[in-house]
């Protein structure tokens, strides 16, 4: 069975073809530079706009034709909210298989079947978020 669990994020602003997509050493390689909450935390770093993280995840993440790519950071010229809203969505693909708004949108419809259900409970907690 050959599922695409990890897809790439198309990432026009870095160049033309460039992507985001992170492998599991590429994830391997995050939790060695950012600690083990390097997942967890990606949320707050991007909200806060750490250039660290940021650049780390472009240098690691950044392929074309599904090779790795060298780019720039400081030559993508967009504005740092559509940056780390990119970087977001691959690091989601890569770990949930879905870029984050599609994450909420899951949430939403896992809490609405709960209440239907009558079994109102946390949807975020561990042992509610297999997407079996």
């Amino acid at each position: 069975m050959a599922d695409r669990l990890r897809a790439e994020v198309p990432f026009p602003a870095a160049g033309e073809g460039i992507a985001l997509k992170f492998s599991n050493s590429g994830c391997a390689e995050l939790q060695k530079r950012f600690g083990a909450e390097w997942f967890t935390a990606a949320h707050t770093r991007l909200n806060t706009f750490d250039p660290d993280f940021i650049k780390a995840c472009i240098e690691i993440g950044a392929t074309k034709g599904g090779k790795p790519a060298k780019v720039e950071f400081d030559a993508i010229d967009i504005p740092m909210m559509q940056i780390a809203e990119t970087v977001l969505d691959a690091l989601y693909v890569c770990v949930h298989g879905m870029t984050f708004s599609e994450y909420l949108i899951e949430l939403g419809k896992r809490a609405e079947a709960l209440e239907a259900s009558g079994n109102p409970t946390n949807v975020s907690s561990p042992e509610n978020t297999s997407l079996s």
